[in-house]
């Protein structure tokens, strides 16, 4: 078995990581309408600090 890394440099890391982040959020989102897999208030923290963590991500990049 092969494990290939992806290897970026910094900025274009910050904004795959703030993309993956920012996609997130709307999973979060669906969770919290569905009231399943986790506790809504859970979801709805997650979305909160998952969308906040992404725009501040790409605010200093």
């Amino acid at each position: 078995m092969t494990i290939r890394f992806l290897s970026l440099d910094g900025r274009a890391a910050l904004y795959v990581l703030a993309a993956g982040w920012l996609a997130h959020g709307p999973w979060d989102l669906v969770h919290h309408r569905s009231g399943r897999v986790v506790p809504r208030a859970w979801s709805e923290w997650c979305g909160v600090v998952d969308v906040s963590g992404a725009l501040a991500i790409l605010l200093l990049a």
